[in-house]
């Protein structure tokens, strides 16, 4: 990805949050699934022995 296409993904993920919010969803349970389950498909893609980790700016 371009850096141009990172920023508009991360922006588009915050507005689905905002929409999941809108419609009744808990944001954190739901942002910690999704981030768990990129990390395990990540995982099972590179095999690379060490489990890739995720640092919240939070």
């Amino acid at each position: 990805m371009m850096t141009i296409e990172v920023q508009t993904t991360v922006t588009d993920f915050a507005l689905a949050a905002e929409r999941a919010v809108e419609a009744g969803l808990d944001a954190i349970e739901n942002r910690v699934r999704f981030l768990l389950e990129v990390v395990d498909a990540v995982w099972s893609m590179t095999r690379g022995g060490r489990r890739p980790a995720a640092r919240s700016r939070a």
